[in-house]
């Protein structure tokens, strides 16, 4: 519930559980996103909230988004092979290209569920998944105080993609745009339309689901699993071998 709505103090707290250095050396090392700076940016806020000395470039935000896939990260590339006129290989940047399991594929499922939930209400994205013959979306809405700047991450089972939103240098969108035209929603439109065109001819295709993980229903008011007695219940994603406690409401 927290992730849909995009509340930052949940975040922050379970980023203290993690560990700045921690968050840190996974982003900067495992997902390749270099802009983060080891001087400034071990710390909750820049690690957590995005408020680093440099930030991301929109292809390192995608790229990390894709692990949410099957746990996958692919280092971002914008060619692999180059051939010259007569067929020759002339340039060839495959052997830089490299794939390693950033996190478990049970937890990239159970990941990939919790960030399907951007499109429900009162998700921050919700009602604008794209319409793409039943090809599912996940993905993730980012802000910045005074409309200065706004973000969307998403997968589907063929891409990663992210789009940015802003002034080279911040400037208050309100200034020139309407305060409803300058918000997540204008960035989230783009990035559903973008992802209409992309995958218009597609056939179906459906995320992996990884070994050991189940789907449970789960007591909105504690957590735990549901019970008989439990008010009000949704649809959780678990590993098989975790499950929590069964709810005494």
């Amino acid at each position: 519930d927290a992730l849909r709505r995009s509340y930052n103090t949940i975040a922050v707290w379970i980023g203290s559980y993690v560990g700045a250095e921690e968050l840190f050396s996974f982003a900067h090392d495992t997902l390749n996103c270099t802009y983060l700076d080891p001087e400034h940016d071990v710390d909750l806020a820049p690690l957590v909230l995005g408020s680093q000395s440099q930030g991301l470039t929109v292809v390192e935000l995608a790229g990390a988004y894709s692990i949410f896939n099957d746990g996958k990260f692919t280092t971002p590339h914008y060619w692999t092979e180059i051939y010259d006129s007569d067929g020759n290989l002339y340039l060839d940047n495959s052997k830089r290209v490299t794939t390693v399991q950033a996190i478990d594929p049970a937890a990239a499922t159970i990941m990939n569920r919790l960030l399907s939930n951007v499109w429900k209400k009162p998700g921050t994205a919700n009602g604008m998944k794209p319409e793409t013959e039943g090809i599912d979306t996940i993905g993730k809405t980012g802000t910045t105080s005074d409309f200065k700047d706004y973000t969307f991450a998403g997968v589907s089972p063929y891409y990663s993609t992210a789009v940015w939103w802003g002034y080279d240098a911040p400037y208050d969108m309100t200034k020139t745009l309407g305060k409803q035209q300058a918000k997540t929603r204008t960035c989230v439109t783009a990035w559903k339309a973008l992802m209409e065109q992309v995958q218009a001819d597609l056939p179906y295709k459906a995320f992996p689901a990884a070994d050991g993980v189940v789907e449970r229903s789960y007591c909105t008011q504690s957590g735990l699993l549901a019970s008989g007695s439990c008010p009000s219940t949704a649809v959780g994603y678990y590993r098989a071998d975790d499950l929590p406690d069964v709810c005494n409401y």
